[in-house]
């Protein structure tokens, strides 16, 4: 299945409409295996694009947060 990702969503990982510190934590909580994803979660997670979910994504995330990048 296919899930198109929409203008916003790359990055909210919690699907509340935003891009915040809770996303970044919920990535943090998947990869320790104390919270599973949904597949839509799964294909918002990856803020870096490479096709995976992992640490890095959560650091492109506080980076965006940051300002240091301008987008995701």
């Amino acid at each position: 299945e296919v899930i198109p990702i929409l203008a916003g969503m790359l990055g909210d990982t919690n699907l509340d409409g935003k891009v915040n510190i809770l996303d970044v934590t919920a990535i943090q909580m998947h990869l320790a295996q104390l919270e599973d994803f949904s597949d839509k979660q799964l294909v918002v997670s990856d803020a870096n694009k490479d096709g995976k979910v992992n640490i890095s994504d959560a650091t492109h995330i506080q980076m965006f947060l940051a300002q240091l990048i301008p987008e995701l």
